[in-house]
């Protein structure tokens, strides 16, 4: 078994963590849409807090509260969040913040010529970007899940209190 260069294993792990980015973003989206329907859901049926118990009403509130914080957790997670480009002339092309960096001062071509010749650190840089990215969409869509889940558990009680 010959042991595969540095640089192949690095791309495919490159490739994995961007798949996996896909995936949360994926996995984000479904939520949203989940949480969409469930609110409207919510929202068309009539509500009256004249004659709401106190306990129907904290758990409207509840409900709403975790449904809220779902959803900015979800789109948090979509949201892409990438750190300022440090790129300087002489040093490689990490990540599309650096591209477009070398291309605002006219040095793109430099720039990737740079990269060529330094390809592993460059390489190395794009994947603890995408590691970094991929580990904070997760933590949200976990977040995410647990305040929907918590929604969902509480939801048939506020629908048998305010019959």
């Amino acid at each position: 078994m010959t042991a595969e260069p540095r640089g192949e294993r690095a791309l495919g792990l490159l490739g994995d963590l961007r798949a996996e980015t896909a995936r949360a973003d994926g996995k984000a989206a479904v939520l949203v849409t989940v949480l969409g329907l469930l609110s409207g859901l919510l929202v068309g049926r009539d509500w009256s807090h004249a004659r709401a118990s106190a306990v129907g009403l904290t758990l409207l509130l509840a409900v709403g509260t975790s449904l809220t914080v779902s959803l900015l957790a979800m789109l948090l997670a979509i949201f892409p969040r990438y750190r300022a480009s440090r790129w300087a002339p002489g040093e490689p092309l990490a990540f599309f913040g650096d591209v477009l960096r070398a291309q605002r001062a006219g040095l793109l071509d430099r720039a990737l010529t740079d990269t060529e010749q330094a390809a592993g650190p460059a390489l190395a840089t794009s994947v603890a970007e995408i590691a970094v990215i991929a580990a904070r969409k997760n933590r949200w869509i976990r977040i995410g899940t647990c305040a929907f889940a918590l929604a969902a558990g509480l939801l048939p009680l506020l629908l048998l209190v305010s019959d």
